[in-house]
């Protein structure tokens, strides 16, 4: 078998992410093919759609991860996915994995409380953002016309009631060290030799340690984001070594840097934020090639475009860097 490997990680307007995996086997023809965060919703049909279609070249998509349940990670997957049910979009299948943090609903029940003064604003305990989930339960929704693998997965940290694992429910940890990209519902198959492999190291809040999965309870109350429980992924194929985490933040890239370090390419968290990607962080990990996910003009909250200067300079900084890559420029 001889497998190739390709990474394409897609220029849209805004300050999203969407980046697809594919590898091929050029003997036998065998592939998979993974698609990770979609943008948001706009960006479907501005230009994601046409795109994703002509880089599948008639593949379906095998799998699709949302890292987390931002608007500009997981907007374009709901659109896609409303695409496929109106028939409108034919590269994924109900058999299609989909993979993402798992079910909000305890969280949000804790947000609903919140909002009715029911319940005070604790100082320790994690915030959510309520507009991501709202996000996530439209998209959960849709998600029933594919294989959702995570639908009974809980995003809370601790152990979960014996009743709710009866009903077939999952800890919050429990995508952790698993290969996902040719994860095909049975333990048996296990992936070709010699082919790429990708393996959840974070999700949750949780990361994969020294094939030990721990918590990184202290990073959570301390900033309590969405974005510090995004997925977290390692791509290896032989020697090549290439990690992308959503919009994870240096909580949890400080904690996993001596895990992942040699990669070849950082895809840098967060649209290249000065939450994350510390000089510490780059150092220990060590990079040849950074790449920056940011698009045309989407201002933050505080009417900024990300890449923050300060992440700029730690990348250049970097002595093992080569080459920083955005994705917004043509």
């Amino acid at each position: 078998m001889a497998w190739t490997l390709k990474i394409i990680h897609f220029s849209l307007n805004s300050n999203g992410d969407a980046t697809l995996v594919i590898t091929e086997d050029s003997d036998s023809k065998e592939y998979r093919t993974l698609l990770i965060d979609g943008g948001r919703q706009k960006e479907w049909g501005d230009g994601l759609r046409a795109a994703l279609v002509e880089a599948l070249d008639g593949k379906k998509l095998n799998s699709i991860v949302v890292t987390h349940y931002d608007d500009d990670h997981v907007g374009g997957v709901i659109a896609m996915i409303s695409d496929f049910e109106g028939g409108g979009f034919e590269n994924i299948t109900k058999e299609t994995r989909l993979y993402d943090q798992g079910d909000p609903r305890i969280v949000q029940g804790f947000v609903n409380k919140r909002k009715r003064g029911e319940l005070p604003e604790p100082g320790g305990t994690p915030r959510f953002g309520a507009y991501s989930y709202d996000k996530m339960f439209r998209y959960g929704e849709l998600s029933e016309s594919i294989d959702r693998v995570t639908k009974k997965v809980l995003i809370e940290c601790g152990e979960i009631p014996l009743a709710t694992k009866a009903l077939g429910y999952e800890e919050a940890d429990w995508l952790v060290g698993k290969e996902i990209l040719w994860d095909r519902g049975d333990p048996k198959k296990l992936p070709p030799p010699g082919a790429p492999q990708m393996v959840v190291v974070a999700a949750n809040a949780w990361i994969l340690e020294d094939k030990e999965v721990i918590y990184c309870a202290s990073s959570v109350l301390k900033s309590g984001e969405n974005n510090d429980r995004s997925i977290g992924l390692l791509l290896t194929f032989g020697n090549f070594r290439y990690f992308i985490g959503g919009d994870l933040e240096s909580p949890q890239e400080d904690l996993i840097g001596h895990f992942i370090k040699g990669v070849d390419v950082l895809r840098t968290s967060h649209h290249g934020s000065n939450k994350s990607s510390s000089q510490g962080f780059l150092d220990e990990v060590a990079p040849n090639v950074a790449i920056v996910s940011c698009g045309w003009g989407v201002k933050t909250e505080k009417n900024t475009l990300p890449p923050s200067p300060e992440t700029i300079v730690n990348l250049c900084g970097t002595p093992s860097i080569d080459k920083v890559i955005f994705t917004n420029n043509p």
